[in-house]
Protein backbone atom coordinates (compact mmCIF):
# COMPACT_ATOMS: atom_id res chain seq x y z
CA UNK A 1 0.00 0.00 0.00
CA UNK A 2 2.64 2.32 1.25
CA UNK A 3 4.45 1.62 -2.53
CA UNK A 4 1.08 2.40 -4.33
CA UNK A 5 1.43 6.22 -2.68
CA UNK A 6 4.73 6.61 -3.25
CA UNK A 7 4.77 5.51 -6.88
CA UNK A 8 1.59 7.93 -7.12
CA UNK A 9 3.24 10.55 -5.65
CA UNK A 10 6.14 10.60 -7.60
CA UNK A 11 4.31 10.18 -10.54
CA UNK A 12 2.14 13.51 -9.73
CA UNK A 13 5.60 15.11 -9.14
CA UNK A 14 6.50 14.32 -12.32
CA UNK A 15 3.60 15.61 -14.14
CA UNK A 16 3.65 18.52 -12.74
CA UNK A 17 7.33 19.35 -13.26
CA UNK A 18 6.44 18.88 -16.57
CA UNK A 19 3.76 20.77 -16.58
CA UNK A 20 5.38 23.53 -15.03
CA UNK A 21 8.41 22.92 -17.50
CA UNK A 22 5.97 23.38 -20.69
CA UNK A 23 4.15 26.68 -18.71
CA UNK A 24 7.80 28.06 -18.79
CA UNK A 25 8.27 27.16 -21.88
CA UNK A 26 5.46 28.68 -23.80
CA UNK A 27 5.96 31.98 -21.23
CA UNK A 28 9.78 32.15 -23.05
CA UNK A 29 8.14 31.74 -26.58
CA UNK A 30 5.62 34.12 -26.10
CA UNK A 31 8.51 37.09 -24.52
CA UNK A 32 10.87 35.99 -27.37
CA UNK A 33 8.01 36.20 -30.04
CA UNK A 34 7.03 39.53 -28.19
CA UNK A 35 9.89 40.97 -28.23
CA UNK A 36 11.46 40.42 -31.65
CA UNK A 37 8.41 41.61 -33.20
CA UNK A 38 8.49 44.87 -31.11
CA UNK A 39 9.59 47.90 -33.80
CA UNK A 40 12.79 48.93 -33.01
CA UNK A 41 12.31 53.03 -32.04
CA UNK A 42 15.29 55.38 -32.16
CA UNK A 43 15.21 57.73 -29.35
CA UNK A 44 15.04 61.40 -30.64
CA UNK A 45 17.37 63.97 -28.66
CA UNK A 46 16.07 67.63 -29.36
CA UNK A 47 17.24 70.80 -29.30
CA UNK A 48 17.26 74.05 -29.93
CA UNK A 49 18.77 76.27 -32.66
CA UNK A 50 21.66 78.47 -31.10
CA UNK A 51 21.81 75.22 -28.53
CA UNK A 52 26.09 73.99 -28.90
CA UNK A 53 24.79 70.07 -29.76
CA UNK A 54 27.70 67.52 -29.03
CA UNK A 55 27.30 64.94 -31.86
CA UNK A 56 28.91 62.46 -29.86
CA UNK A 57 28.95 58.59 -31.09
CA UNK A 58 25.74 59.26 -33.40
CA UNK A 59 25.99 59.08 -37.17
CA UNK A 60 24.25 58.60 -40.09
CA UNK A 61 25.74 55.18 -42.20
CA UNK A 62 28.28 53.91 -40.23
CA UNK A 63 29.71 54.35 -36.99
CA UNK A 64 32.97 54.76 -38.88
CA UNK A 65 32.38 58.55 -39.53
CA UNK A 66 33.39 58.37 -35.66
CA UNK A 67 32.40 62.44 -35.21
CA UNK A 68 32.55 62.01 -31.08
CA UNK A 69 34.86 65.23 -30.25
CA UNK A 70 32.68 67.28 -33.24
CA UNK A 71 29.55 69.89 -32.30
CA UNK A 72 27.26 71.77 -34.28
CA UNK A 73 25.46 74.88 -33.47
CA UNK A 74 22.58 76.20 -35.48
CA UNK A 75 23.18 80.10 -35.91
CA UNK A 76 20.54 81.42 -38.16
CA UNK A 77 17.44 80.18 -40.60
CA UNK A 78 15.96 81.62 -43.32
CA UNK A 79 13.63 80.52 -45.98
CA UNK A 80 14.58 82.49 -49.30
CA UNK A 81 13.08 82.47 -52.60
CA UNK A 82 15.52 81.56 -55.49
CA UNK A 83 15.41 85.29 -56.28
CA UNK A 84 16.17 86.22 -52.60
CA UNK A 85 19.08 83.20 -52.73
CA UNK A 86 20.47 84.96 -55.88
CA UNK A 87 20.62 88.03 -54.83
CA UNK A 88 22.44 87.04 -51.78
CA UNK A 89 24.96 85.26 -52.58
CA UNK A 90 25.70 87.61 -56.04
CA UNK A 91 25.33 84.53 -57.58
CA UNK A 92 24.93 84.41 -61.49
CA UNK A 93 20.79 83.23 -61.95
CA UNK A 94 21.28 81.55 -65.40
CA UNK A 95 23.73 79.09 -63.84
CA UNK A 96 21.14 76.97 -61.73
CA UNK A 97 17.86 75.71 -63.58
CA UNK A 98 14.62 75.08 -61.45
CA UNK A 99 14.94 72.10 -63.46
CA UNK A 100 15.02 68.73 -62.31
CA UNK A 101 16.68 65.68 -64.42
CA UNK A 102 13.11 64.96 -65.91
CA UNK A 103 12.21 68.68 -66.25
CA UNK A 104 10.08 68.68 -63.02
CA UNK A 105 9.53 72.31 -61.61
CA UNK A 106 11.01 72.35 -58.57
CA UNK A 107 9.98 74.37 -55.35
CA UNK A 108 10.44 78.24 -55.44
CA UNK A 109 12.19 78.16 -51.90
CA UNK A 110 15.26 77.26 -50.34
CA UNK A 111 16.23 76.74 -46.72
CA UNK A 112 19.54 78.70 -45.73
CA UNK A 113 20.94 77.12 -42.20
CA UNK A 114 24.10 78.67 -41.13
CA UNK A 115 25.27 76.10 -39.36
CA UNK A 116 28.88 76.64 -36.91
CA UNK A 117 30.90 72.80 -36.87
CA UNK A 118 33.48 72.67 -34.25
CA UNK A 119 35.71 70.06 -33.10
CA UNK A 120 37.81 69.33 -30.02
CA UNK A 121 40.39 66.64 -30.21
CA UNK A 122 39.40 64.21 -32.91
CA UNK A 123 42.29 63.57 -35.36
CA UNK A 124 39.93 60.56 -37.46
CA UNK A 125 36.73 61.50 -37.56
CA UNK A 126 34.24 63.76 -39.79
CA UNK A 127 30.86 64.77 -40.27
CA UNK A 128 28.67 63.81 -43.04
CA UNK A 129 27.03 66.90 -44.11
CA UNK A 130 25.96 65.34 -47.34
CA UNK A 131 23.15 63.26 -45.34
CA UNK A 132 21.65 66.59 -43.20
CA UNK A 133 17.91 66.68 -43.30
CA UNK A 134 15.22 69.02 -42.77
CA UNK A 135 12.14 67.20 -41.00
CA UNK A 136 8.96 68.46 -40.30
CA UNK A 137 6.47 65.95 -39.46
CA UNK A 138 5.75 65.27 -42.86
CA UNK A 139 7.84 67.06 -44.80
CA UNK A 140 11.64 66.03 -45.36
CA UNK A 141 13.69 68.56 -46.96
CA UNK A 142 17.02 67.44 -48.29
CA UNK A 143 20.21 68.68 -48.90
CA UNK A 144 20.94 70.45 -52.27
CA UNK A 145 24.20 70.11 -53.49
CA UNK A 146 23.50 71.81 -56.16
CA UNK A 147 23.48 74.83 -54.38
CA UNK A 148 25.96 74.54 -52.28
CA UNK A 149 28.48 74.06 -54.66
CA UNK A 150 27.43 77.36 -56.57
CA UNK A 151 27.85 78.97 -53.02
CA UNK A 152 30.95 77.19 -52.01
CA UNK A 153 32.53 75.77 -55.52
CA UNK A 154 35.53 74.00 -53.18
CA UNK A 155 32.40 72.24 -51.49
CA UNK A 156 31.23 70.59 -55.10
CA UNK A 157 31.28 66.54 -55.15
CA UNK A 158 31.80 66.63 -51.27
CA UNK A 159 29.31 65.44 -48.86
CA UNK A 160 31.71 65.63 -45.46
CA UNK A 161 33.48 67.46 -43.39
CA UNK A 162 36.81 66.58 -41.51
CA UNK A 163 38.43 69.69 -38.75
CA UNK A 164 41.45 70.06 -37.01
CA UNK A 165 41.48 69.80 -33.37
CA UNK A 166 40.48 72.66 -31.81
CA UNK A 167 39.12 74.16 -35.10
CA UNK A 168 36.02 75.60 -36.36
CA UNK A 169 33.87 76.55 -39.75
CA UNK A 170 31.28 78.27 -40.33
CA UNK A 171 29.13 77.26 -43.14
CA UNK A 172 25.68 77.83 -44.61
CA UNK A 173 23.50 75.07 -46.04
CA UNK A 174 20.74 74.16 -48.27
CA UNK A 175 17.86 72.13 -48.13
CA UNK A 176 14.77 71.95 -50.46
CA UNK A 177 11.82 69.28 -50.25
CA UNK A 178 11.71 66.73 -53.34
CA UNK A 179 10.56 67.74 -56.66
CA UNK A 180 7.67 64.56 -56.28
CA UNK A 181 6.74 66.42 -53.18
CA UNK A 182 6.33 69.87 -54.85
CA UNK A 183 4.46 67.73 -58.20
CA UNK A 184 2.03 66.43 -55.99
CA UNK A 185 0.86 68.95 -53.68
CA UNK A 186 2.87 72.12 -54.86
CA UNK A 187 0.59 74.34 -52.50
CA UNK A 188 0.42 72.53 -49.57
CA UNK A 189 4.44 71.98 -49.91
CA UNK A 190 4.94 76.23 -49.92
CA UNK A 191 2.32 76.32 -46.84
CA UNK A 192 4.14 74.37 -44.54
CA UNK A 193 7.69 75.89 -45.38
CA UNK A 194 6.71 79.17 -44.74
CA UNK A 195 4.49 78.13 -41.15
CA UNK A 196 5.63 75.10 -40.01
CA UNK A 197 8.45 74.63 -37.56
CA UNK A 198 11.02 72.45 -39.06
CA UNK A 199 14.37 70.60 -37.37
CA UNK A 200 17.88 70.02 -38.38
CA UNK A 201 18.73 66.30 -38.28
CA UNK A 202 22.41 65.76 -37.40
CA UNK A 203 22.78 62.22 -37.14
CA UNK A 204 20.23 59.30 -37.17
CA UNK A 205 21.85 56.36 -34.91
CA UNK A 206 22.00 55.41 -32.38
CA UNK A 207 20.18 58.60 -31.74
CA UNK A 208 18.59 61.17 -34.20
CA UNK A 209 19.95 64.67 -33.37
CA UNK A 210 17.29 67.13 -34.00
CA UNK A 211 17.81 70.78 -33.65
CA UNK A 212 14.51 73.11 -34.00
CA UNK A 213 15.43 76.21 -36.13
CA UNK A 214 12.35 78.03 -35.44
Amino acid sequence: MGKKIRLKRKSTIAVLSILACLVGLASWMAAFYHTNHLPYQIPDKIYQAGDFVPVGNNYFISPDENPDGYSVQVNDAKLLTYQQLFEQYNLDYHEYSRLDEYGNVESNYVYDIELNISNTDNTTGYIFFGRYLLVDKSLTLFYNSTIQALVYPELADVGSLKLKPGANKTLHFFFTPSTGAVQKRVRKVEKMLTEDVFSLCVSEFPARLLIEIK
